[in-house]
């Protein structure tokens, strides 16, 4: 990070510290204990001129501190240095205050962990460490924070966002929601019938404490398994993180509370309609990428032994698109938290948090025009207009591929009848719709 950009956080760390009266009476009682313990050593020792020296050296660099803080008013900052801001943070100074006002009370509440930190600062912390990546040494030692104190501070700040954020995670709960989304994948993705794009990545966790909880010498990896449904506009409706061990087998994903879902149909799609012209009845789906079974619900495209017409390319490129959106919404997220560039250094549990933190924050900085403009400008995502062939490829594209997640592995393709029938008539509709 840039040195401009560490001073601005630097200062509004510093304007934070004045600001809150808890901080405030901390320092205070501090400086006055400091003050004391010097004094009852002079009377010990005698006062020597080289300690009357160091003591007046001491208070003026407090009082000088204190004249900094006094000096620093916050809405000069937001004035002069907001588009700094929003370049670092990736969020208006308005929607931090947002969300701190959101945060607080909860962080207030658990601070009871021995974290005197005040909430807004642990929040600006947080947020620096997803979006940087930021290493805890590097955090730690230009905050002046000890390295347990972050530990508790990331595990904990990013439990309390999620907790408060999921709302911003809405799945539809009525036919008209669902139908709205179906409408924007047949608008924009020429899809019909679909109400959302299913993926999956493995998270890649470093830590030295094992599943029990016992510290290790050395460093520990695990897996946690991201699955995720996104609307035609890179929303995220529905995740689920968990351990579930080797999802390549088939059972991960079956073990996951979205396969319970979407197999019992609790995520209550509307009914199965017959398609435009067509006769036969045919449910609503999401399109999935090849490490998820072919379903009644799920839509996965052919494998390349099955081809045997040109209506199953079509449907091929057709899937292609519509589940390009589960690809942008998880590389924009990487690509501006980058605590997905490298494993996640934090327990197995604070990782997960984490995680979901970051899924929850993607919503809430896309939730208006404003935030979406500042978090994904014009250019991010993939080109999606349906009237050209050629994609442009968005910018998240040039942060490379993250070393924190990694692609789930493709399953086979044996499925129940019912399913491959139900794939064979999408596929017969969009092959006629395409000749027309």
């Amino acid at each position: 990070m840039a040195n401009d950009q560490i001073e601005i956080l630097s200062s509004y760390v510093l304007h934070l510290n004045a600001e809150y009266p808890g901080m405030k009476r901390k320092q205070q009682d501090q400086e006055q204990s400091a003050a004391k313990r010097l004094e009852l050593e002079e009377e010990d020792k005698g006062a020597s001129s080289e300690s009357s020296r160091q003591l007046k050296d001491s208070s003026t660099l407090a009082d000088s501190s204190k004249d900094v803080e006094q000096m620093l008013s916050w809405s000069e900052l937001l004035l002069d240095d907001k588009e700094t801001f929003q370049r670092i943070m990736r969020l208006s100074p308005e929607d931090f205050h947002y969300l701190s006002a959101l945060v607080s009370p909860e962080l207030e509440l658990a601070d009871g962990d021995g974290i005197s930190i005040p909430p807004p600062i642990q929040l600006l912390l947080t947020l620096r460490f997803l979006i940087t990546g930021d290493i805890y040494d590097s955090l730690r030692y230009q905050y002046k924070i000890s390295q347990s104190s972050m530990y508790k501070i990331a595990g904990q700040v990013c439990a309390v966002i999620y907790k408060i954020l999921a709302r911003y995670i809405h799945t539809p709960t009525t036919e008209s929601e669902w139908m709205n989304i179906e409408k924007e994948f047949h608008n924009r993705r020429k899809f019909c019938h679909c109400v959302g794009a299913m993926g999956g990545r493995h998270i890649l966790v470093k830590t030295n404490i094992d599943m029990e909880g016992s510290s290790s010498k050395t460093n520990l990896y695990y897996n946690l398994v991201l699955l995720a449904i996104v609307d035609a506009s890179y929303n995220f409706i529905a995740v689920d993180i968990g351990n579930w061990g080797k999802l390549s087998k088939g059972g991960a994903f079956k073990g996951s509370s979205l396969y319970q879902n979407i197999s019992r149909n609790g995520l209550q799609f509307p009914q199965a309609k017959t398609l435009q012209g067509g006769r036969k009845c045919v449910p609503y789906v999401v399109v999935a990428e090849d490490a998820f079974p072919l379903t009644i619900h799920i839509m996965r495209p052919y494998q390349d032994r099955y081809f045997a017409e040109d209506k199953h390319f079509e449907f091929n490129n057709r899937v292609i698109r519509a589940r390009g959106v589960i690809e942008n919404a998880i590389g924009i997220m990487a690509a501006v938290f980058r605590i997905f560039q490298q494993p996640i250094r934090l327990r197995l549990h604070d990782a997960k948090n984490a995680a979901l933190a970051c899924v929850a924050l993607h919503n809430f900085m896309r939730r208006n025009a404003v935030a979406r403009d500042i978090y994904s400008p014009s250019g991010t995502f993939d080109s999606d207009n349906p009237t050209s062939e050629f994609q442009a490829q968005g910018n998240w594209r040039m942060y490379g591929k993250p070393r924190g997640l990694t692609l789930l592995k493709k399953q086979g393709n044996r499925a129940c009848m019912k399913a491959w029938l139900i794939r064979e008539e999408f596929a017969s509709y969009f092959s006629k719709e395409n000749l027309k």
